[in-house]
């Protein structure tokens, strides 16, 4: 399985050597060795190579990030990214928040449609809980 590790900061004086460092870590401790590394110092241009290859892999893999809202903050470009990683078999993961099927990470993509656009986090929300309740009850 591929694993990528992705950081990016807002400013330089952040150092994206740190995050690097820690996700690079993370990876180790969970026995996974990073294929590639890309990092990103305001705009995406990394981020967007990234994706480039991962529409091109024939294999499962994972991109392993410091915080959901390091990979992009724009609801839109979520939900893109999220439908190129399902069609490509790739899961994303959080070193610090857990894997995006991680209910703080449904939390956390909540709040951010609650901003761009109050209905739809609603309708999230409701999703969200009608999924837990028909997993408890199929356990």
């Amino acid at each position: 399985m591929r694993t990528f590790i992705y950081a990016r900061i807002s400013t330089e004086l952040q150092g994206v050597e740190n995050q690097i460092e820690a996700i690079s870590k993370f990876v180790e401790a969970n026995g996974w060795e990073a294929t590639q590394v890309f990092s990103d110092i305001g705009m995406y241009t990394q981020r967007d190579e990234m994706i480039d290859q991962i529409k091109q892999s024939t294999e499962e893999g994972r991109i392993v990030i410091w915080s959901f809202n390091r990979i992009s903050r724009d609801p839109g470009h979520l939900i893109e990214l999220a439908k190129i990683l399902r069609k490509h078999n790739f899961t994303i993961i959080s070193a610090t928040e857990g894997s995006y099927e991680n209910i703080e990470f449904s939390l956390h993509w909540n709040q951010i449609f609650k901003d761009y656009d109050p209905d739809l986090s609603d309708r999230l929300r409701e999703n969200m809980l009608q999924a837990a309740r028909k997993k408890d009850e199929s356990e």
